[in-house]
């Protein structure tokens, strides 16, 4: 389960695909709307919504890294409704096929986090060089 986003003309590798899993995709949203980008109810659904061209990609990049720079401690929620029943599910065993984090404890919808910056600017990467995407 994750949001797949794949570049609508990607000027290198690095625009092709991007994927964050369930747990993921808030942090980035989070900094999204943090940076004062309006996030489109779409973007948390998998119904092929997207940016439409680099220009605008470009413009939501610079917005998320500027607000990077500013070092702010931002926290994000850890999961949709959907993605805490995975989550403690697989805890409780009765899913198979994912690795677990070490210590794994079960989790609420509405926990947060700190943001993973990381994933955050492995998303601007994507952003710099997909031409536009949609979210599949």
């Amino acid at each position: 389960m994750g949001m797949d986003v794949y570049g609508n003309e990607p000027a290198s590798d690095e625009g092709k695909y991007f994927r964050a899993s369930i747990w993921g995709w808030p942090t980035i949203t989070t900094v999204m709307e943090a940076c004062g980008h309006d996030v489109p109810v779409g973007w948390y659904h998998n119904d092929g919504e997207g940016l439409g061209s680099q220009e605008s990609c470009d413009r939501l990049a610079d917005m998320m890294e500027a607000y990077l720079s500013e070092g702010i401690l931002t926290f994000a929620p850890t999961c949709t409704t959907l993605g805490a029943q995975a989550f403690n599910a697989l805890l409780d065993g009765k899913l198979d096929g994912l690795d677990l984090p070490e210590g794994a404890k079960r989790v609420e919808v509405g926990d947060v986090k700190p943001i993973n910056v990381e994933l955050v600017y492995e998303f601007i990467t994507f952003l710099r060089a997909c031409g536009g995407f949609c979210i599949c």
